[in-house]
């Protein structure tokens, strides 16, 4: 009888139809990655350094966290975190 229609082959990389981004391309990917650790990698370096500055003997206590989130260096590096997150 007759014949259906068949979907045309895909051809080339694999998530590049319609519905992907300009991004999904192997340089965005790779520049996505680095831009995630180095954000990573930085905010470790704020807070570390945030976090050495507080007065000895606080510990792991409730008191220091609420110290910490009143130095701006630390607020960045929780920032940057977040920004390596997404």
């Amino acid at each position: 009888m007759y014949d259906l229609p068949r979907k045309p082959r895909q051809t080339g990389l694999r998530g590049t139809g319609p519905g992907y981004g300009p991004f999904m391309t192997s340089t965005g990917v790779v520049g996505a990655a680095l831009g995630g650790a180095g954000a990573a990698a930085l905010s470790t370096v704020l807070q570390h350094r945030s976090a050495g500055q507080a007065p000895a003997g606080r510990g792991l206590r409730l008191g220091l966290l609420a110290r910490l989130a009143r130095r701006p260096m630390w607020l960045a590096g929780l920032l940057a975190a977040g920004t390596g997150w997404c």
